[in-house]
């Protein structure tokens, strides 16, 4: 999808730091001196800060969140939001998160075959995805777009439009839906990436910290196949999955996905910047995004859809490896009777079909399907729970975090200053050693802004999408 953040405070002459990089860029101090601070971008061996779990032994505890990485979750309803949703009403196509939609929720197996094509039917016995519900890139607002022209209601022949789906993730009020922003606690760190497992530890959205809590066993068994247990249902309850036996220890109740206290429709995004190292590995580890379960999923990176596990399917797997940039799509399911087998790509084939080559070239490091070395990226994953039946999640990634650069204006007695205002220009450097000078080249900075209420801005890009790069500033300015 944190640390070591090993903080680091320059002086205020910024522009002395700089001669030791060579790049001829000064900061115009408007208010006074500052501390500027550097934090690395070692996504290693230490995670990063979150919320601290309840003391309770059943509990995974001292779970720390990644910082370059930032996961909602999503509540949908077709009724009411308390009412079971087991059994759909006779006229779920028109109420609740489906009314005047086209992508739906529902028991998707009971009302349109597989073979009716719709993409809001299950897929069938082979688990094979459906490829493109979503366009390969993103709409302006940032979410994904329904294509045009897929099946999405048999009776009356109805096909889709391009229809956005930011009504499922953004903040607007819409009927059926409840979002909760930035949860913490879904992933632990282990081995080198952050990763999160259902088949090993069940996952409750605990509302009154808007965090995850973690649970040290599964819950709930599939509907389906051999009935494992380990299902992802974070709208549950303690009580409605596990119980005390004799001894008074926490064990998982016998109740598998089709039990009507469990909440079928729901959704979670996770978006997160990262760089890409120059080695393609992070911490001794290839760096890696990967994902199992279903239904939908959808990844892009930079607005372009690279992994597509669109449907109501059964367990899917996706493996974005950065350091070959090879994208691999595989059936997860144990033991199917039959399997659709599985899809491979590779990053650069992703961005040319969305993007057209010579646009796609200028990601990519020549002759390889890895992006460019340094180069900065944003990760958008997009998962829906629509199926109404077995939910599976697992998660593992290891992604770079952005080194990001900080002012901070404190006053005379330490205390922090609101609203001081600092702006970057380019310069020109001459002469060397102790002799070297920089002159500011145009009167127009190249990057401003000012403190908040805590007395710190991160210096960003104009649009405020990545940290500042000052050796890019440096190529462009010259």
């Amino acid at each position: 999808m944190c640390k070591r953040t090993t903080n680091r405070t320059r002086s205020a002459r910024f522009a002395t730091s700089q001669r030791r990089a060579r790049r001829p860029l000064i900061i115009a101090l408007l208010m006074g001196a500052l501390a500027l601070t550097s934090v690395p971008a070692a996504f290693a061996a230490t995670q990063g800060p979150g919320g601290q779990a309840p003391a309770d032994e059943n509990l995974v505890t001292g779970i720390k969140s990644p910082k370059n990485a930032t996961i909602d979750l999503f509540d949908y309803w077709i009724v009411a939001e308390d009412t079971p949703d087991n059994n759909d009403p006779s006229n779920w196509r028109d109420v609740g998160i489906n009314q005047g939609h086209e992508l739906r929720f529902s028991d998707a197996g009971r009302y349109e075959r597989p073979t009716s094509n719709s993409i809001n039917a299950w897929t069938g016995t082979s688990g094979k995805p459906y490829f493109g519900i979503v366009q390969p890139t993103l709409g302006p607002d940032g979410y994904p777009v329904l294509k045009a022209g897929n099946i999405y209601q048999v009776q009356g022949g109805l096909t889709t439009s391009a229809q956005s789906l930011a009504y499922l993730f953004n903040d607007a009020s819409v009927l059926g839906k409840r979002t909760h922003r930035d949860v913490k606690g879904l992933v632990q760190y282990i081995n080198g990436y952050y990763t999160y497992d259902c088949t090993k530890n069940f996952a409750i959205y605990n509302a009154e910290q808007n965090k995850f809590d973690l649970y040290k066993q599964p819950g709930v068994k599939a509907n389906t196949g051999s009935k494992t247990l380990g299902q992802f249902f974070p709208f549950a309850s303690e009580n409605e999955v596990f119980e005390r036996d004799a001894s008074g220890a926490l064990v998982p109740k016998d109740i598998d996905a089709k039990n009507p206290l469990m909440n079928h429709y729901f959704g979670l995004d996770l978006t997160a910047d990262f760089t890409q190292p120059a080695s393609g590995m992070v911490a001794g580890k290839d760096m890696k995004f990967e994902f199992s379960g279903d239904d939908d999923v959808w990844v892009f990176i930079d607005g372009v859809l690279v992994g597509d596990l669109g449907g109501v399917h059964g367990a899917a797997s996706l493996s974005i490896n950065f350091k070959t940039g090879e994208v691999k799509l595989g059936d997860a399911r144990k033991n199917p009777n039959t399997t659709w087998g599985g899809k491979e790509t590779t990053l650069r084939a992703c961005f040319e079909e969305a993007l057209g080559k010579e646009k796609a070239a200028a990601y990519f490091k020549e002759d390889t399907n890895a992006f460019l070395p340094g180069s900065y990226h944003t990760l958008k994953f997009f998962y829906l729970e629509r199926g109404n039946t077995d939910s599976n999640m697992k998660l593992m990634f290891n992604l770079q975090r952005v080194t990001q650069s900080t002012i901070r204006k404190d006053d005379q007695y330490g205390a922090p200053v609101s609203g001081a205002q600092f702006a970057l220009y380019a310069a020109e450097r001459t002469g060397e050693g102790e002799s070297v000078q920089y002159t500011q080249k145009e009167d127009r900075p190249i990057w401003q802004g000012a403190t908040n209420a805590a007395g710190n801005i991160n210096i960003m890009t104009p649009d405020g999408k990545r940290p500042y790069d000052f050796a890019e500033a440096h190529n462009k300015n010259g």
